[in-house]
């Protein structure tokens, strides 16, 4: 967005790639400057919200042992399901992967390590993920 409002004042236009509307000029760089700064602010929000979740589980969470029990793949995303057992109670769960050489090397029927949240078990993360 920045580089759009840039391009604007540098050229004093921004060509529409699409047909039939006009090119954006100067009075459109208060926009591009706004939706820049709004797009920034909620990126380094959910980047804040994301660190501080992962980190309570490395702060406050138990380790227990775990195992993969299923991959679901879609070119290179996919899912990784895995069950770990606390409390004598066996939990399942599972993780949004991107395909990566690590995350490859986690394959069905594979020991993981599962960081748990103490008051509520239902939560948790691979550990073997963050390390």
């Amino acid at each position: 967005m920045f580089g759009i409002a840039l391009m604007i004042r540098v050229f004093g236009i921004m060509p529409d790639l699409k047909r039939g509307r006009n090119p954006a000029g100067p009075e459109s760089i208060p926009f591009f400057l706004v939706f820049g700064t709004a797009t920034l602010l909620i990126g380094v929000i959910v980047l804040v919200w994301r660190y501080r979740r992962a980190n309570e589980y490395f702060q406050n969470g138990i380790e227990v042992p775990g195992v993969i029990t299923k991959q679901w793949r879609f070119r290179d995303r996919g899912r990784i399901f895995f069950q770990y057992a606390h409390g004598g109670t066996e939990y399942t769960n599972s993780a949004a992967v991107h395909f990566s050489g690590t995350v490859k090397s986690l394959e069905q029927g594979r020991a993981v390590r599962v960081l748990i949240l103490r008051d509520n078990p239902l939560r948790s993360i691979l550990r073997d993920l963050y390390t």
